[in-house]
């Protein structure tokens, strides 16, 4: 099993000047901790798609793949650049998410084709797909605009593949997309910029 981590973006609605995934939570980057995790639950293989200020973001745990066309692309292409990596089951994960270990623990087991991790509020940045989707996946063509959501949709609706929702508890994964949603984790964690 391998792991995919889409830190492309810049996150125009935080507007940070760096990239998310340098969002230090309990004294690590977002990425750090995501990766750490990933690690403790036996996932090394684990690959990092970035964009926006990519010599900014090192980590020597994890492979890198840029996205050149970061600022007018979205998801779903920050993936296929990644592409070689689409040879076993990946969870692929948005890099701005803080996500309880015990959660990616129980992704990692979830035996679909495509396993989508929901909360509340929908989509919580974190999807499983087997060795057999990601197969298909390579086949896609690389559309710039296409985002990860409607890939999943088209994935399921086109190619008959089935997708399981998996309901988690909201106060085991948060976004953080917006100044609001950075406040509300800070109350929760020790979040620096």
């Amino acid at each position: 099993m391998k792991a995919i981590i889409l830190a492309a973006g810049y996150g125009k609605r935080l507007n940070i000047g760096f990239p998310k995934c340098l969002i230090q939570v309990n004294g690590k980057s977002l990425l750090d901790k995501l990766v750490c995790d990933l690690r403790d639950i036996g996932i090394d293989d684990i690959s990092v798609v970035v964009g926006y200020q990519y010599n900014k973001i090192k980590n020597q745990l994890v492979k890198q793949y840029l996205n050149e066309d970061w600022s007018s692309t979205d998801e779903f292409y920050s993936l296929l650049c990644a592409k070689k990596e689409l040879n076993d089951d990946v969870i692929v994960l948005f890099s701005d998410i803080v996500i309880h270990k015990e959660i990616l623990e129980r992704v990692k087991n979830i035996n679909n084709d495509i396993a989508v991790m929901c909360d509340d509020y929908g989509f919580c940045g974190v999807v499983k797909f087997s060795k057999k989707v990601c197969n298909d996946i390579k086949q896609l063509k690389d559309n710039k605009n296409k985002c990860l959501k409607k890939s999943i949709g088209f994935l399921s609706m086109a190619m008959g593949y089935k997708v399981k929702r998996v309901e988690i508890d909201g106060t085991k994964c948060y976004n953080i997309d917006t100044k609001s949603d950075l406040e509300k984790v800070r109350n929760i964690f020790n979040v620096v910029l």
